[in-house]
């Protein structure tokens, strides 16, 4: 806007205007092998390259590094076996997948019990088993900023 001798602008700067969120190696512990806990709560597909020679037990699916799980969202873990019937001291409520039978299960009152299919329905849809970094302000270092301004130029 043009008044005389003063020129008048508005503006809008936005970064990262989609929101696009990156996950951040800043979060990560460097002491606790939080990486690795990250890594082995994700859902590799069981083509990945290389997963035939991890040292633990994979719980197919479709995640990929970089997949998170929202901050409203709860964690809840879900620790994967070989086999169940091998474990001797099972955890109460804790989910547990068993390679063997490509099942999630519950130890519950002494005894194993499939987890209800809703309940893991929604914990795979939420990704709620996704074990985030510890440094949970570190986790996405590009949010989306908006600023407005109001620039003023005067000719002399």
């Amino acid at each position: 806007f043009n008044f005389g001798a003063v020129d008048l602008q508005l503006f809008v700067q936005i970064n990262n205007l989609f929101n696009d969120k990156r996950l951040s190696s800043t979060g990560f512990s460097r002491t606790n092998f939080d990486y690795d806990r990250y890594i082995e709560s994700l859902h590799l597909s069981s083509s990945t390259s290389g997963i035939e020679q991890v040292k633990y037990v994979n719980i197919p699916g479709d995640d990929k590094p970089g997949d998170y799980r929202d901050y409203n969202v709860d964690y809840t873990p879900i620790e994967a076996v070989r086999d169940i019937a091998t474990l001797t001291t099972p955890v109460n409520d804790l989910i547990y997948f068993d390679e063997s039978s490509k099942g999630y299960f519950e130890y519950v009152n002494a005894s194993w019990q499939p987890v209800d299919s809703q309940k893991i329905d929604k914990i795979l849809k939420d990704k709620s088993y996704i074990d985030m970094p510890n440094y949970g302000f570190f986790t996405f270092l590009n949010p989306r900023d908006i600023y407005f301004g109001l620039k003023f130029n005067i000719a002399l």
